[in-house]
């Protein structure tokens, strides 16, 4: 066909005209491929385009979720350790009350004894009251020690969270930002196939994002307080 189409003028009419009726078809096929590419091209453009944008905001909305997770813990961290160390100041004065009355109701119903016995008795009684108050001391702060490496290593583990949400989220807002700058740089081609890839290629503004489920109101009750309320006191 290119041969005779090169040798076109020198052929009879009817041959030309079936030689123009190819070329016409081909050139028709040809635009049809091309507008068919173009569009599937923008297509998937505006489909990639969206779905970063959607986790953009996606991340972006759960990096402030742990922020407000991560605040909260360290309002009823601060709670927590105030209201343990009250605590365990009455359990120490209760249990040295309880030790107290015990002694007491020991000796009253022993009998009398020798004031030498009873004043070594009593030096014996004030270092065990001393030593047990001192262990209990030991064993309380062990364990208001161990509730708080417990909460800062959960405060830890949010931060890291946050932090990797919120990068994660701007490197996929740059990302969508590249995408949107390079879907208008017109292409190199004809200019039918630079329209149809404008058009084709328009951001899609009827789109909802996602909205994330976990977002909603925190409660900053304390846990002591929800007891209190639930239990009616």
């Amino acid at each position: 066909m290119t041969l005779l189409s090169s040798q076109k003028d020198s052929l009879p009419e009817q041959v030309r005209a079936v030689i123009d009726q190819q070329e016409m078809a081909g050139a028709q096929q040809k635009t049809r491929q091309l507008h068919k590419t173009v569009s599937a091209q923008a297509a998937a453009q505006k489909e990639l385009q969206k779905i970063r944008s959607m986790r953009s905001q996606y991340l972006t909305a759960w990096g402030t979720y742990l922020g407000q997770l991560e605040s909260l813990l360290e309002q009823q961290m601060a709670d927590q350790a105030q209201q343990l160390e009250a605590m365990d100041q009455q359990e120490l004065q209760w249990a040295a009350s309880l030790q107290s009355a015990t002694a007491t109701l020991a000796k009253l119903t022993a009998g009398e004894t020798k004031d030498g016995d009873s004043e070594e008795q009593a030096m014996d009684e004030e270092d065990t009251k001393i030593d047990a108050a001192v262990a209990m001391e030991q064993d309380l702060s062990r364990k208001r020690a161990a509730q708080q490496e417990t909460g800062a290593s959960l405060l830890e583990a949010l931060k890291k969270a946050k932090q990797g949400a919120d990068e994660e989220a701007e490197n996929g807002a740059e990302v969508a930002a590249g995408g949107r700058q390079a879907s208008r740089t017109p292409r190199r081609g004809s200019k039918q196939e630079q329209s149809m890839s404008s058009e084709e290629v328009k951001t899609d503004k009827s789109a909802t994002p996602a909205t994330p489920p976990f977002i909603g109101p925190i409660s900053t009750t304390h846990p002591g307080k929800a007891h209190s309320i639930a239990h009616g006191s």
